[in-house]
């Protein structure tokens, strides 16, 4: 942890520098991989935390295999982390009161448009019938 946390750090002035790759299984046994972004290690532990929704595959796909390995790269000092080891979805009803307020947490300190996201369609389904509603510029830094 102490090495990944001294990475963090000496990236944290690239915003994208909390973003990693997060490769599951699927049912048919083929890899699944997506961009996930770190919430910061489970208190006292070495375990990673990030958010995501429980409509989204990737909840099914731990529930029939937690196997995972999140791929980290981190431009400025010019490092990769490979991680691997068993993901837990902690929904709602979770029996350990420590995973529960970790998760409680977690949400708690997401931004607004963090949130947000838990409020859009479905995955796979579209957020608008509006063909131009995403049609201007990405938003991004103002110069």
């Amino acid at each position: 942890r102490v090495r990944l946390q001294q990475s963090i750090n000496q990236n944290s002035s690239l915003v994208y520098s909390k973003y990693a790759q997060l490769a599951t299984v699927r049912p048919d046994g083929r890899p699944a991989n997506r961009t996930i972004v770190f919430r910061g290690f489970l208190a006292d532990s070495d375990h990673l935390t990030f958010v995501t929704d429980r409509r989204s595959r990737k909840v099914e796909e731990v529930a029939l295999n937690p196997a995972a390995e999140v791929a980290w790269y981190f431009p400025t000092t010019r490092e990769q982390y490979r991680l691997a080891g068993s993901l837990v979805v902690v929904g709602e009803q979770h029996p350990d009161p420590h995973l529960a307020q970790a998760r409680q947490s977690a949400w708690a300190a997401m931004s607004d448009a963090g949130r947000t996201q838990f409020t859009w369609p479905d995955p796979l389904q579209p957020r608008t019938k509006d063909p131009l509603a995403f049609a201007g510029p990405a938003p991004g830094p103002q110069d």
